[in-house]
């Protein structure tokens, strides 16, 4: 959670912000959080650790505003989707196969704050609140789904939470490598996604 962080106003800041935000996005693809010092990523930014200190405070808190920039796109993409349910034309296999596919892009597009916040999660056991807001609002449109496809089951978010809880899961993983045994293709890899999520809506 991003605790006492302000966004910077003045142009300067914002340029500074993002120089050290996205040194360390670049730094995170092939090193762990663990060992990524400040040092490292304000000579990356061409700064200096001072700076760094006085932006963030810590490096916890440069990772939360990082996370931020995908759960605020991600927040966007999953809006966007839902108003564009009511017109979709597609049976409910395929809308959830395009569901996987973009959410699929999105964790590619932010591998590397993902990967981190996995990496803290796996040392404290604790789920940040943006990772439950995201997960709350990818329920929501699958409900939104529901509703879209006229899915009557006894308990729709019951069966919305588990269309949700694979669409994190398996993307995820995938992308995280570390599940290799599923279809290298993406179109067959999302087909079999859509087809599990779609099953999943109507379970219950």
């Amino acid at each position: 959670m991003v605790i006492g962080y302000t966004p910077p106003k003045q142009q300067r800041a914002i340029e500074t912000e993002n120089r050290f935000l996205d040194a360390m996005d670049e730094l995170l693809v092939t090193t762990s959080y663990a060992q990524l010092t400040i040092e490292r990523i304000a000579v990356k930014a061409g700064l200096n650790k001072g700076a760094f200190l006085n932006r963030f405070g810590n490096k916890k808190q440069a990772l939360f505003v990082l996370f931020k920039r995908y759960c605020d796109e991600c927040q966007q993409r999953i809006a966007q989707k839902s108003s564009n349910i009511s017109s979709a034309d597609l049976p409910l296999d395929e809308i959830c196969a395009e569901v996987s596919e973009q959410f699929e892009q999105l964790l590619i597009k932010h591998f590397s704050a993902n990967r981190a916040m996995y990496e803290c999660f796996t040392q404290e056991l604790e789920v940040d609140d943006m990772t439950k807001n995201i997960f709350r609002s990818a329920v929501a449109l699958m409900m939104v789904i529901q509703d879209r496809y006229a899915i009557a089951v006894v308990d729709r978010e019951e069966s919305a939470f588990y269309a949700t809880q694979l669409l994190v899961t398996l993307n995820f993983n995938c992308v995280m490598k570390a599940m290799p045994a599923m279809p290298v293709d993406k179109s067959k890899r999302h087909k079999l996604v859509g087809k599990l999520l779609a099953q999943a809506l109507m379970f219950g």
